[in-house]
């Protein structure tokens, strides 16, 4: 079965996450090696890491550096920490969710040959409705 990759920006409670968990858990019960790659929360955000399961068949990978931030530095460390672990990894598709997640992932799918696909969820870098 294909091993995918599903990178999200933070594990912090909220639609993109939930949507992007049920998509982990059910390709894994589908037979599919998972790797879920996201930042840990904020200190602001709720935390849903006790949301994914230790299962066979889903790796979970943290990787620092998806803010809601528009700081170039920190995501070119990012997309370069992306690319040294989808290089390892060798995923057979990679399904980006969020901004940060959805550049940086899908630059390194880009730059390893690997496809990617991308779910758009909003671009929300302050609170969720600022007006």
């Amino acid at each position: 079965m294909p091993r995918i990759a599903i990178i999200l920006g933070r594990l912090a409670m909220g639609g993109a996450t939930l949507h992007a968990i049920e998509q982990a858990l059910h390709l894994q019960r589908q037979g599919h090696t998972v790797y879920f790659i996201a930042a840990p929360k904020q200190a602001h955000e709720t935390d849903a890491s006790h949301l994914l399961p230790s299962l066979p068949g889903l790796e979970i990978f943290s990787i620092a550096g998806f803010g809601r931030n528009l700081h170039v530095i920190d995501h070119y460390r990012t997309y370069r920490a992306l690319k040294k672990l989808l290089g390892r990894l060798r995923p057979q598709l990679v399904h980006t969710h969020t901004p940060v997640a959805g550049i940086a992932g899908r630059m390194a799918a880009a730059a390893l040959h690997l496809p990617a696909v991308h779910t758009f969820h909003g671009l929300l870098f302050e609170g969720y409705y600022p007006w």
